[in-house]
């Protein structure tokens, strides 16, 4: 039973032409080497795109975080020289109010998803 072959596989193996041992891995080398090859030149552009895409926007970018850094930073009040400027300095300006904001937000949000209403 071992020895009876299907003559449709026989006809298809036997139009197959048969590699030597060193030919077929020539054969694969040299497609493993072409895949690689492209690989790298995938990567390398990807990469070259990528760094083009960084320096096209650096520039807003950057402007726009300054700006921001700016504006956040301005004191709201003018308290002048002394110790209550000193004192209230950290929350005289929208950013600080911001942060104190969103901690506040959070922990409310924190006890909120705790709290069971069982």
């Amino acid at each position: 039973m071992a020895e009876e072959l299907d003559p449709d596989l026989s006809a298809l193996f036997g139009n197959v032409e048969r590699l030597e041992d060193e030919a077929f891995l020539a054969s694969v080398s040299r497609d493993v080497q072409r895949a690689s090859r492209r690989r790298q030149v995938f990567f390398g552009l990807v990469g070259v795109l990528g760094f083009g895409l960084l320096w096209l926007i650096y520039l807003p970018l950057s402007s726009t975080v300054t700006l921001m850094t700016q504006v956040l930073t301005m004191p709201l009040f003018e308290l002048g020289e002394g110790f209550i400027s000193l004192i209230l300095s950290p929350i005289n300006n929208s950013a600080g109010i911001l942060i104190i904001l969103g901690k506040v937000t959070w922990s409310y949000w924190k006890r909120i998803l705790r709290s069971t209403y069982g």
